[in-house]
């Protein structure tokens, strides 16, 4: 039973990811640094949930030969709970890696090597990212600093239908997804090393949210978070692929 409500979910979710459309996927310039795209999602299973997930991903450009380094950004005091090799589409597991955690261009970064796989995920544990504004109203998202240049960055907040936007931090792009949440995202082009990725929303409770089932271990929300992170890069490749095509 365990095993078919984690693969009902995660591929439910994964082609509600795979239906967000950004606009932007510029060239990836010179230079063996440079990602083809990241992407940074703040996950909740409920908004008043204890264990919020930074879902971080990335992917390398076509011609850098694996094996390769990959260099992530971290938030700070990151509390880095599965990180690995993505291979979505292929019929095949993820398979983790051994990191490191350093800093890199000044910005806290998770080092390791790709072997098989361009796409590269992380999933974080990110408790302190949620601030009570007052009674039902609260603050969530995030701030971090790029390690290393990306020519695409998609940064962004998903709330539970339970929560509406207040106010965000920035002019974001809002997408109502069939899984239930509500995105609130950024697109950044031409990244480059030292810069910020910054989002944060207000939102307001609007009901109580659903009683998560305690039976169901943590590691199903894990895997959940592990599709959703590498669905969110195969985005930037697939719309930039349909860009050269047309």
């Amino acid at each position: 039973m365990r095993s078919i409500l984690c693969t009902a979910r995660s591929g439910a979710i994964l082609a509600v990811m795979l239906t967000l459309v950004l606009a932007f996927a510029a060239p990836v310039t010179a230079g063996a640094t440079t990602l083809e795209a990241v992407s940074i999602a703040l996950m909740y299973e409920s908004l008043v949930s204890e264990n919020p997930t930074l879902v971080i991903s990335a992917r390398l450009p076509d011609d850098v030969p694996l094996p390769a380094e990959m260099v992530l950004p971290l938030p700070e005091n990151a509390n880095v709970l599965w990180v690995g090799e993505f291979f979505g589409g292929e019929e095949r597991e993820n398979v983790p890696v051994l990191a490191e955690q350093e800093v890199r261009n000044g910005a806290p970064a998770l080092v390791f090597t790709l072997t098989e796989s361009r796409i590269a995920l992380a999933d974080v544990g990110f408790p302190d990212s949620l601030t009570t504004i007052q009674p039902g109203v609260y603050e969530t998202g995030f701030d971090i600093v790029m390690p290393v240049d990306s020519a695409a960055v998609y940064a962004a907040v998903a709330l539970p239908q339970n929560m509406m936007a207040l106010t965000s931090s920035e002019p974001v792009v809002v997408t109502d997804e069939p899984d239930g949440n509500r995105y609130h995202a950024i697109e950044r082009t031409d990244v480059v090393a030292g810069e910020r990725i910054t989002l944060s929303v207000q939102a307001q409770e609007l009901a109580e949210p659903d009683q998560i089932n305690e039976t169901v271990p943590w590691m199903v929300a894990l895997v959940i978070a592990v599709i959703i992170g590498a669905a969110v890069v195969l985005i930037f490749v697939r719309k930039r692929n349909t860009d050269t095509e047309t």
